[in-house]
C-alpha cells in the first residue's frame, strides 16, 4: 500500500473510531495499524467478553484485504496510586522516588514516580524542574492554589507547570513538571542495571528491548509493542482520556513491569531516554503491559504549549 492510500486508510480508522461510544462498537478502546511484509494490519484492543463481529465487518468495508487481530483486555488505567507514599529513600533527591501533590483546594492525593530532572537548554544553569505525570501533579487546575509537592515527607516544590489533558479530543502526553526549591539538594543519579549513558532521547522501536525506573517495582525490562491510539481510564475509573501515538511495552519475563505508583517513570532504550510511563492495564495492582508516551514528545508538547524548551539533565549530573 503506498503512503497516500495508508493515510487515507488510517484517516478512514480514525472516524469509525469517534463511533466507538456507540452500539455497536461499545468495548472498542485501542487500535493500531502497520504494514507487514505488504499486509496491512489493524489490531484491536477490546475488552473481554464483547462482540466484535460488526466492527471487523466495518474496517473490511474500509479496506477488504485488511488482516484484523482482536486483543481481548481490559483497559489502560493511570498508575498512579492512590495517597501519599514514602519509600524512605534518603536525600539527594533522584529520579525513581515517590512524588504526590498535595492541596487544600483538592482532597485526596496520587503518588507517582519522578521520571527525571529537567532543565532549560539554552539556559541549563537557570532553573531545575521535575518531571512526572499530570495526573500524578496536577489532577485537577482546581488543585493548582495552595499546591505542594512531596517526595518522601519532604516539600520539593511549590508550583507545577502541565500539559493540559483534553477531555474530548486526542491527548499526546500526560506531563507536567514542578520547579525545585532552592533547598532542595537533588541529583540526577540512576542505577547502574538501567544502562542509561546520556541525556539525548531516541525513538521507541518496536521488538527492542527497554527498561523503567519505577518508585514501586525498581528497574524492569520489557519489549516495544505496537504503537496506538487508545483510551486511558483515571485512577479513579470513572473517567478516560484519549491518546495517539503511545507505545505499549510487554514485560520481557514474568515480573511486572510496572505497578501502582509507577506513573512517570523513565523509560530507557538503548542507554538513551525513550520514554515515559502514564499507565498500565488496569488489572490488579501491577500489570505486564505499560503504555508510554515518546520521550521526545514530551519535550515537544512543553515547547508547543508552554514555550519552555526543556532537555532532560544527563545522568551523574548535580541538579
Amino acid at each position: 500500500m503506498n503512503s497516500e492510500k495508508l493515510e487515507q486508510f488510517n484517516a478512514d480508522i480514525r472516524r469509525l473510531w469517534r463511533l466507538r461510544k456507540s452500539e455497536p462498537f461499545f468495548g472498542w478502546h485501542g487500535y493500531s495499524t502497520n504494514e507487514e511484509l505488504g499486509s496491512l494490519i489493524v489490531t484491536l484492543f477490546i475488552k473481554k467478553g464483547i462482540d466484535t463481529r460488526d466492527l471487523e465487518a466495518a474496517i473490511s468495508r474500509i479496506h477488504s484485504a485488511a488482516q484484523i487481530k482482536v486483543h481481548r483486555l481490559q483497559q489502560f488505567q493511570q498508575n498512579g496510586t492512590p495517597g501519599i507514599a514514602s519509600t524512605g529513600i534518603p536525600m539527594p533527591l533522584i529520579p525513581g522516588a515517590p512524588v504526590t501533590a498535595t492541596s487544600a483546594s483538592c482532597p485526596g492525593a496520587v503518588t507517582g514516580t519522578i521520571g527525571a530532572f529537567l532543565r532549560l537548554a539554552a539556559a541549563p544553569n537557570q532553573g531545575r524542574w521535575l518531571l512526572s505525570n499530570n495526573h500524578v501533579l496536577v489532577k485537577s487546575t482546581s488543585c493548582l492554589p495552595g499546591i505542594n509537592i512531596i517526595s518522601n515527607g519532604l516539600k520539593v516544590s511549590d508550583a507545577v507547570t502541565f500539559v493540559p489533558l483534553d477531555p474530548t479530543n486526542d491527548n499526546k502526553v500526560d506531563a507536567a513538571i514542578a520547579p525545585l526549591l532552592s533547598t532542595v539538594v537533588a541529583q540526577s543519579q540512576f542505577p547502574a542495571a538501567l544502562g542509561l549513558k546520556d541525556n539525548i532521547p531516541v525513538s521507541l522501536v518496536a521488538g527492542r528491548t527497554v527498561s523503567k525506573f519505577g518508585s514501586r517495582t525498581g528497574v524492569t525490562t520489557g519489549t516495544v509493542g505496537n504503537t496506538v491510539t487508545i483510551e486511558v481510564v483515571d485512577v479513579t475509573g470513572l473517567a478516560a482520556h484519549e491518546f495517539s501515538n503511545q507505545v505499549v511495552i510487554q514485560s520481557s519475563n514474568q515480573d511486572p513491569f510496572s505497578c501502582r505508583g509507577d506513573s512517570g517513570s523513565l523509560v530507557i532504550q538503548d542507554g538513551h531516554p525513550a520514554g515515559l510511563l502514564i499507565a498500565d492495564i488496569g488489572e490488579g495492582d501491577c500489570s505486564k503491559l505499560g503504555l508510554v508516551t515518546p520521550f521526545q514528545t514530551v519535550l515537544d508538547e512543553f515547547q508547543r504549549i508552554q514555550g519552555m524548551k526543556f532537555e532532560m539533565v544527563p545522568p551523574g549530573v548535580a541538579v
